[in-house]
């Protein structure tokens, strides 16, 4: 991110899995001050900042600086300068290459399903339900074995 985020671009960046920003960004939600609300956008952003910064952000229009996009969560990363942001690129594409591709994308959509649920016996076996489902995809014949054998060990952790 280089520049402002405003409006839907604040958005976009809320959909973005992982934010680098130069330091001399902002991001800012200024809708109220044109008499309409940020709605199209409010689901991604609640989900990217919660309920207590949508509020202060949403109903007052600050300008967010970088530090401030940090705390929130908006932006996971800052550089001092826009120069700094292929180098950074390669380190986090050199991380996501040493991940199994398949593990990383039901990673992700683990975490979506749990969102906006009370920590329960009832999520937490669902959180194992996606584990399996996303193992029995990750591994074919010689490893599913070893994929109950882990499967059984998970059940136990949690019961």
């Amino acid at each position: 991110m280089n520049g402002s985020a405003m409006g839907g671009g604040f958005g976009l960046v809320c959909a973005c899995d992982y934010v680098v920003a130069a330091k001399s960004a902002h991001a800012t939600l200024s809708e109220v001050k044109l008499g309409v609300i940020p709605a199209v956008i409010s689901p991604h952003v609640s989900r990217t900042i919660g309920t207590a910064n949508c509020k202060r952000l949403f109903c007052t229009a600050e300008n967010a600086n970088m530090q401030t996009a940090v705390e929130i969560g908006l932006v996971q990363r800052v550089v001092d300068n826009p120069s700094q942001f292929p180098a950074v690129i390669k380190e986090m594409a050199q991380k996501l290459q040493l991940c199994a591709p398949g593990a990383v994308a039901a990673s992700k959509q683990t975490i979506l399903n749990c969102l906006n649920y009370p920590m329960s016996q009832s999520l937490m076996e669902h959180t194992v339900k996606d584990r399996a489902a996303a193992i029995s995809q990750l591994f074919k014949h010689s490893q599913q074995r070893s994929c109950i054998i882990y499967l059984c060990h998970a059940q136990a952790m949690i019961t």
